[in-house]
């Protein structure tokens, strides 16, 4: 038996026509679905509840919480980790037998799952941004579509239920202390119908992924991506306070020169790997360097806990 866990918060406008597509796509395999609702104020609960899932409700979890208690009620061999807003396929569902049996048969310790697909009516951030991402081979696997083995899951001690993002980086980090494997499965063909379509959703979406990054020190100094951030953003404000000291503006030109040159580095060496538009990608960090060390700021704001809120994440 497989086990789908979904966590929820006022996604009434993608579970309905996810459940239902599971429930279209699947055949042959014995699942559930099971749902765990974040305290949802929408019609989130009741599509759940007429479609047949099993639904489970707490509002006082992260979105890691959500995915554990998820998998503690499952009652099968295998999770799957979906998001509300991610969608299987036809291919998904033609070569799902063959993970599973691959994670039933196997006695190392495999995290699989894929990069998520753009939607059918991509914007130009999705075809830009996140197209480029399946390429890519990373070092972990989203849990918006992960797969697992329940007992290695559990082994492991589950997500991090401390952290409001980047659970699934972190919990990949202990699957490869564990010497276990990560195998992104680009045949296990999802996709993402909740990507950022807008600039402004494109940083909110950002900001809050990296919001740990800015948890302790520790978390700090392990983030390559944070630490470029905070130096893309104090430099700027550097330059503005030597051109009031000298009276010259070439400090601040001096200082966004530099940014500028930054994301080019790194838009350059991401196109090394695969095929992407250097010069929208580039604005694309600029952006993305703007957002994370926004984070930061977000994250001293965020004093009264409710960082830690799935709705937050969200």
């Amino acid at each position: 038996m497989i086990s789908i866990v979904i966590p929820t918060y006022n996604e009434q406008e993608m579970i309905g026509k996810n459940l239902r597509l599971i429930n279209e796509l699947i055949r042959g395999v014995d699942y559930e679905i099971i749902v765990v609702d974040n305290g949802s104020t929408d019609n989130t609960q009741e599509i759940v509840k007429d479609l047949n899932g099993k639904l489970i409700v707490n509002p006082s979890l992260t979105i890691g919480g959500l995915r554990n208690l998820g998998c503690e009620k499952s009652k099968g061999d295998i999770i799957i980790f979906l998001d509300a807003d991610v969608f299987i396929t036809a291919q998904w569902v033609g070569n799902i037998d063959r993970v599973i049996k691959l994670l039933l048969d196997s006695e190392e310790l495999i995290v699989t799952g894929s990069r998520c697909g753009i939607s059918s009516r991509p914007s130009w951030i999705e075809k830009n941004w996140f197209l480029p991402m399946i390429y890519e081979n990373p070092n972990y696997i989203n849990s918006g579509h992960m797969v697992i083995a329940k007992k290695q899951f559990i082994a492991l001690g589950g997500f991090d239920e401390g952290l409001s993002s980047g659970e699934d980086y972190e919990f990949c980090s202990r699957v490869r202390a564990n010497k276990g494997s990560i195998l992104n499965d680009s045949s296990l063909l999802v996709v993402h119908e909740g990507y950022p379509k807008t600039l402004l959703k494109f940083m909110y979406r950002e900001i809050c992924h990296g919001r740990d990054d800015f948890k302790t020190v520790r978390t700090f100094l392990t983030s390559k991506v944070a630490m470029i951030s905070i130096v893309y953003c104090v430099l700027p404000i550097i330059g503005i306070a030597l051109s009031f000291s000298y009276h010259s503006v070439s400090m601040v030109l001096v200082a966004f020169m530099i940014n500028l040159i930054m994301s080019l580095c790194a838009t350059l060496v991401k196109r090394k790997k695969y095929p992407l538009n250097l010069l929208v990608y580039c604005l694309l960090y600029n952006v993305y360097f703007i957002s994370r060390g926004a984070s930061f700021v977000s994250r001293i704001c965020a004093s009264d806990g409710s960082l830690l809120r799935f709705k937050m994440h969200r």
